[in-house]
């Protein structure tokens, strides 16, 4: 039996995630998910819950932040304000 669930409390408000939409990142979701880790927040360029990824995400209560990895700006904007 694994001791990971003691482990994941800390002072972090929030666990940003990138590279969700993914095989290999929406299983990082996952696993967060199954060891009880519910302040999750991740990166997607656009929000459309029409994307089955997306919207499990969604029904998951995580929380989606709409920014581009490429525009410094963007992040910034959309990152810090949500704190």
């Amino acid at each position: 039996m694994s001791n990971f669930s003691d482990r994941t409390e800390s002072n972090t408000d929030k666990v940003l995630l990138i590279g969700v939409t993914g095989g290999t990142g929406g299983n990082v979701v996952k696993g967060f998910l199954e060891q009880g880790v519910t302040n999750l927040r991740v990166i997607t360029r656009e929000i459309d819950l029409n994307r089955p990824t997306l919207a499990k995400l969604n029904d998951a209560k995580v929380e989606l932040v709409k920014a581009n990895l490429d525009d410094e700006a963007s992040l910034i904007a959309r990152i810090s304000h949500k704190q």
